[in-house]
């Protein structure tokens, strides 16, 4: 078995980057490793679709795993 990461992103929208990472260790920053390939995409609706990521780790080969999924915008808001 393997941790995984499942989350909801926009289709076709370039302006939003989603990257799926893993870690052992939350005390070191540098340790997150981006998944490279998605397991499964589930289209939800015209705008939205279910992604779900796996760990390259098997569960039991690190003592503990972690997941997060870092999202970034390409445009910014002005304050309103």
């Amino acid at each position: 078995m393997y941790l995984q990461i499942t989350y909801v992103r926009r289709i076709n929208d370039n302006s939003v980057t989603y990257t799926p990472q893993f870690t052992s260790s939350l005390t070191d920053p540098f340790g997150w490793q981006s998944a490279t390939e998605p397991s499964a995409i589930t289209r939800i609706d015209s705008l939205w679709e279910r992604v779900t990521v796996r760990d390259s780790l098997p569960q039991g080969a690190a003592p503990s795993r972690f997941g997060r999924v870092r999202v970034a915008a390409d445009y910014w808001m002005p304050a309103p």
